[in-house]
């Protein structure tokens, strides 16, 4: 039993240690988008067009992650990509689009939550854009 034990300690650190990880990345990728939205805070004081992608390996998986957005107030779409150079393990993207005021606060809400929410069904969150003009 307690061999068992000292497995299942390990195996829950190496999960946990990828977590981790994935949100070091995460805040550094923040840190950088935080820089740049204050560098070019003027433009950015009125709603806007945000959309986000996230790549799913089924298409169940991507309803799931619709089903959840669509609860947030994003309008989703979801897709089988056409592109070659997709990642093969994870075709189907997932789009969300919501309008709204684009800061440090709100991009830092939507990318935790969109990262979550491909975590939590074992996909990929891909990014975001927004519209230059509003």
């Amino acid at each position: 039993m307690n061999f068992l034990t000292a497995i299942l300690t390990v195996l829950i650190g190496i999960v946990f240690l990828v977590r981790d990880l994935q949100l070091v990345r995460f805040w550094i990728e923040g840190a950088t988008t935080s820089c740049c939205i204050a560098a070019k805070r003027r433009r950015y004081y009125q709603a806007r067009e945000i959309l986000h992608y996230l790549n799913f390996p089924s298409q169940d998986v991507a309803r799931n992650a619709v089903e959840e957005l669509s609860k947030s107030g994003y309008e989703t779409s979801e897709k089988l990509s056409k592109q070659s150079t997709a990642d093969a393990a994870k075709p189907w993207v997932v789009m969300g689009r919501k309008e709204t005021v684009v800061n440090e606060k709100t991009v830092a809400d939507m990318r935790m939550q969109f990262t979550e929410i491909a975590h939590r069904y074992h996909g990929g969150y891909d990014g975001w854009e927004a519209a230059v003009t509003p």
